[in-house]
């Protein structure tokens, strides 16, 4: 009977350590697969930046190739899902990269931030940047979420006529296009931009105002 019980007491405790021993187990695997995650977004963002950084956009005229960062880019993030795909198998590989084109779509808005001038050949140069990354990772990008083609609208309104920006603005009101897919502080840039060429400051000022009285208008639809 003895025998019987310190048989049971150590059936139970191999258990609850092969439990535990599991439970570790896939704790360090969430770790390890979010880990991947975020070495694509800081990857990603990086390299974006880096290129808005080192490139111009003041441009004297049309360019025909993508910049290089473009390339980089394109080519380490497939290097990654080649690796990936070996290692965790196609599934799980696209799991890891289900938020690529969010990160890159925000790359290249943000990176608006970091440019001291820009000009319509420089928004032409960044829509094709965007268009060749759109290609060249079609097997990583989910396009259905539009999100590239989002960030390239947003250069667009660089080079809209001042009372073609009024007009959107005064259409969000109702519809809240601009501030539900923008940010408030690169809509900003935008008129920044439209105000380097284009309009006078005075202007400037009542468009940035109008923008930042959509965003108090959408905390308040939000609360």
């Amino acid at each position: 009977h003895f025998m019987g019980e310190s048989l049971e007491k150590t059936i139970n405790s191999s258990v609850n350590s092969s439990d535990e021993i599991l439970s570790q187990l896939q704790h360090l695997s969430n770790r390890c697969l979010l880990s991947i995650m975020l070495e694509i977004r800081t990857r990603s963002l990086i390299t974006i930046r880096e290129g808005f950084l080192k490139h111009s956009f003041f441009l004297r005229e049309e360019r025909v190739a993508a910049d290089s960062f473009v390339k980089i880019l394109s080519i380490d993030l497939l290097n990654i899902r080649t690796t990936l795909i070996e290692i965790l198998g196609p599934k799980k590989t696209q799991m890891m990269f289900s938020r690529s084109e969010e990160w890159i779509a925000g790359g290249f808005m943000r990176g608006l931030r970091l440019i001291d001038r820009v000009n319509r050949f420089g928004v032409t140069q960044i829509r094709g940047d965007i268009f060749a990354i759109q290609q060249s990772l079609a097997p990583v990008i989910n396009p259905s979420k539009g999100l590239l083609e989002l960030a390239v609208s947003f250069y667009e309104l660089c080079l809209v006529e001042p009372e073609d920006f009024r007009e959107l603005l005064e259409q969000d009101y109702e519809s809240t296009l601009l501030v539900g897919q923008y940010d408030e502080m690169d809509l900003h840039r935008a008129v920044d931009k439209l105000s380097e060429s284009r309009i006078e400051g005075a202007i400037a000022t009542q468009l940035k105002t109008k923008i930042s009285q959509l965003f108090q208008l959408k905390k308040k639809r939000a609360t």
